[in-house]
């Protein structure tokens, strides 16, 4: 994660985290974790009435901080967040994690790259 954490805001990508998980907990984890410093925006799970699928959180996170659909693209480990982001029309990159996602087939499901490396070898 600090790999691509580093690349993106090196390359002065703008870092959302949208989570289920109200922001306390979300703010414990990332602190935990060390990753705290890559996000200064957040949209978590106590700042939308609808969890994903649905696509409010993610059509949340492009409202308030003033971001382009077309520029945007989510990374998500999650079906129903792979359904909610292609409900909300934005291109997403499945990293699976504790599910299987191998068999989505979303229109904005870009590609299923099986770790975060692979991720930043295909930003890079």
């Amino acid at each position: 994660a600090h790999e691509l954490l580093t690349y993106l805001k090196d390359k002065g990508y703008t870092l959302v985290l949208t989570s289920s998980t109200f922001e306390p907990d979300v703010l414990f984890s990332l602190k935990s974790a060390g990753l705290d410093k890559y996000f200064d925006k957040f949209v978590c799970g106590d700042h939308v009435t609808r969890a994903k699928p649905n696509p409010e959180i993610f059509n949340k996170a492009i409202e308030i901080y003033g971001l382009n659909k077309e520029e945007t693209f989510i990374l998500e480990d999650s079906r129903n967040g792979i359904i909610a982001a292609d409900a909300a029309g934005i291109d997403v990159i499945g990293v699976p994690d504790l599910v299987d996602i191998s068999d989505m087939t979303q229109s904005h499901l870009l590609c299923i790259k099986e770790n975060l490396l692979k991720v930043l070898d295909l930003i890079k």
